[in-house]
């Protein structure tokens, strides 16, 4: 469910309450003067803000139930293992929450490195083309 909301845009109202939440936190540390410190006072925000679940679980039964279609959404899946090797994957699941936390909560517990699952549309799941890299192979020209 984290990765859920990532394609959405912040709005500037969730932006400022960001801004303002890592302020309260930081006081007179908080980096105002340029975007790199953005990183920085998104994570002490995320790190001290209260995390609505059933909220969360709302907006994703929501996500869920627009993408569905015969009661199946697709959910794209990528990983990088600990040796460089990147590829990603869709699979259909069925659409209810629950079967969505697990296939999510299956794909990050057997994660060897970053991991990424959201759900997608059918047209974005007609449109998949696989991708695989193994960026070490690329590194040492094999």
């Amino acid at each position: 469910m984290r990765n859920l909301l990532r394609r959405n845009k912040p709005s500037s109202d969730y932006q400022l309450a960001t801004f303002q939440l890592a302020k309260r936190k930081l006081g007179d540390n908080l980096y105002q003067d340029s975007a790199r410190h953005t990183k920085r006072n998104r994570l002490v925000a995320r790190q001290y803000a209260p995390v609505d679940t059933l909220q969360i679980r709302a907006e994703l039964k929501d996500v869920l139930s627009e993408l569905q279609r015969e009661g199946m959404v697709p959910v794209y899946e990528w990983q990088r293992d600990c040796d460089q090797c990147e590829g990603d994957s869709v699979s259909l699941i069925p659409a209810t929450v629950m079967a969505y936390v697990q296939y999510e909560e299956s794909i990050f517990s057997h994660a060897e490195g970053p991991a990424r699952v959201y759900p997608i549309s059918y047209e974005e799941y007609a449109e998949y083309k696989p991708y695989f890299c193994d960026r070490r192979a690329h590194q040492y020209n094999y």
